[in-house]
């Protein structure tokens, strides 16, 4: 490494930002939906679970 002037530390930091990089790149959206009732806010009966189920389109 210190034959071509590179450090250990230069090196890593190097391939973390590669990897920063290539996971930014691949990411995407994810849509995300309430449950909700007409201006009400989350419907009444729901519990925790199922609106995470719901939300990401999860089956029951």
């Amino acid at each position: 490494m210190r034959q071509d002037g590179t450090t250990l530390r230069a090196l890593i930091i190097d391939g973390l930002r590669s990897e920063l990089d290539r996971r930014r790149e691949g990411a995407s959206a994810v849509e995300f939906f309430f449950e909700t009732l007409p201006g009400q806010g989350l419907a009444s009966d729901l519990e925790p679970a199922d609106a995470i189920a719901r939300s990401y389109g999860l089956t029951e």
